[in-house]
């Protein structure tokens, strides 16, 4: 039997989404600076708001000695068909200039690209980066690379791939939003609980065309962390589950978020 949601969960991905993009608008035309753990403070602000039976917001220990190379972590999935684990740095496009001024940021000394692929490769996650962004200029042709119909808002959050984003801090001109977007691997926010061929990895599919290419390799998990199920019962996880934390990596996620797809999501 289905759990029934008063909300459906890839809603609330796209309001994360139009809200951002109307924010940022907004912040632009009023002259207001947000950086981006305010936008994300924001969007998890109004995920948890919703209430969504299907929607954890879970805080993390901050004791540890740097979180600056994964903001969140993603757990996408359910319990009868696994979970896919996303390692995600946000990073907010200038709306002056439409490049990602921070995107080659350094984290003592270290790249935190490769920081995110460091921790990505030894907690079997897959890494991205969720880029906030505004623009009126906005080319569908070249942009859009979801198979919904377009929706330019649907861009405020967008998910690119760390081989995107290598791409763009290795090559002169490439760190900005055309060349980002211009890539058919970098999806809005809720493609990751709506698009097929996303979704078709959890009914065991392993070939994928131009842009899923590291899907192939996607692990799924069979259970959550046991500090991440405490925390959708308390709100907070104490700890790290070695069996799912390499202790060879010290950074840790500021933010977790689960997010169990209704449609299989048995009732409890």
């Amino acid at each position: 039997m289905i759990k029934k949601s008063t909300k459906h969960l890839p809603t609330l991905f796209e309001k994360a989404a139009h809200d951002t993009w109307k924010r940022l608008k907004a912040s632009l035309e009023l002259g207001v600076s947000q950086n981006e753990t305010t936008i994300t403070d924001i969007i998890l602000l109004d995920l948890k708001a919703a209430k969504c039976p299907f929607l954890h917001v879970i805080k993390t220990p901050q004791n540890i000695e740097s979180s600056q190379g994964t903001d969140w972590e993603w757990w996408i999935g359910a319990h009868n068909i696994g979970w896919l684990r996303y390692a995600v740095q946000a990073k907010k496009v200038n709306l002056s200039s439409l490049r990602y001024d921070d995107l080659a940021h350094k984290v003592n000394g270290k790249l935190q690209l490769d920081i995110l692929r460091s921790y990505s490769s030894e907690n079997r996650a897959l890494g991205r980066y969720c880029f906030y962004n505004y623009t009126n200029s906005v080319q569908p042709e070249v942009h859009w690379n979801c198979n919904l119909p377009y929706d330019s808002s649907q861009l405020g959050c967008s998910i690119a791939t760390l081989s995107t984003v290598s791409k763009a801090i290795e090559t002169r001109g490439y760190r900005g939003f055309d060349f980002i977007h211009s890539e058919s691997s970098t999806l809005p926010f809720r493609c990751l609980v709506t698009c097929p061929m996303i979704l078709s990895i959890y009914a065991g599919a392993t070939r994928f065309p131009l842009g899923f290419e590291d899907y192939e390799n996607a692990h799924i998990f069979e259970s959550l962390p046991r500090n991440i199920q405490e925390g959708i019962e308390t709100g907070a996880s104490e700890g790290w589950d070695p069996n799912f934390y390499s202790d060879d990596i010290r950074y840790h996620p500021e933010r977790i978020l689960v997010a169990e797809l209704p449609y299989w999501t048995d009732q409890v």
